[in-house]
């Protein structure tokens, strides 16, 4: 009898636990990643061309006007200085709903060369991954012409989104050259990277 007892408070607690929250979800995050390759790459493809994307953080006519902005469900702003310490850029912890809006430009000599402003909806227990590059194409995604680039699709796994805005022509490295974000969106349930 004394077991009995012990038993029905225990699988209650259980129980009531159980109810209030899944144990086994996880939590909805956000981390940026900015890509530094400053490899020669051919572009456009098929072609004789190739360009050296200037990546440095502290180069003017590379990352060092580069910002940032997330509003609304997320506050959070970053340089390209917060880069070169990945602690500040994530991953952390994010809603399970809500809108973010994104604003990402760079500034070169104390004007706006590339300015992107979107949004997205945040879903419960999603990975969002948003990678940020200065360069031709970004180089997580498959690009295959010039004529994609006006409106630029994904390619790969968990994209949710790409956006682009060129660089001027004043400010630019090269033809072609543009501030990219792509937005991954990674859920557990979701088909992976072999899909049936």
């Amino acid at each position: 009898m004394m077991r009995t007892k012990l038993r029905l408070p225990l699988v209650g607690t259980v129980l009531a636990v159980v109810a209030c929250s899944n144990p086994f979800a996880r939590d909805a995050t956000l981390e940026l990643f900015l890509d530094t390759n400053d490899s020669w790459t051919w572009f456009p493809p098929a072609e004789d061309e190739r360009v050296k994307p200037v990546t440095g953080l502290d180069d003017p006519k590379g990352y060092a006007g580069l910002e940032i902005v997330l509003a609304g469900a997320v506050e959070r702003r970053y340089t390209a200085a917060d880069f070169a310490d990945s602690s500040k850029i994530g991953p952390f912890r994010v809603p399970d709903a809500g809108v973010v809006t994104l604003t990402a430009r760079i500034v070169q000599d104390g004007q706006v060369v590339a300015e992107i402003g979107e949004h997205w909806g945040l879903e419960s227990e999603v990975a969002w991954d948003l990678d940020i590059s200065r360069s031709p194409y970004p180089g997580s995604e498959g690009f295959h012409g010039v004529d994609e680039l006006e409106s630029p699709e994904c390619f790969w796994f968990w994209c949710a989104f790409v956006w682009r805005s060129p660089i001027t022509d004043e400010a630019a490295n090269y033809e072609y050259e543009a501030l990219w974000v792509v937005l991954y969106r990674e859920h557990p349930d979701e088909c992976a990277d072999v899909c049936p």
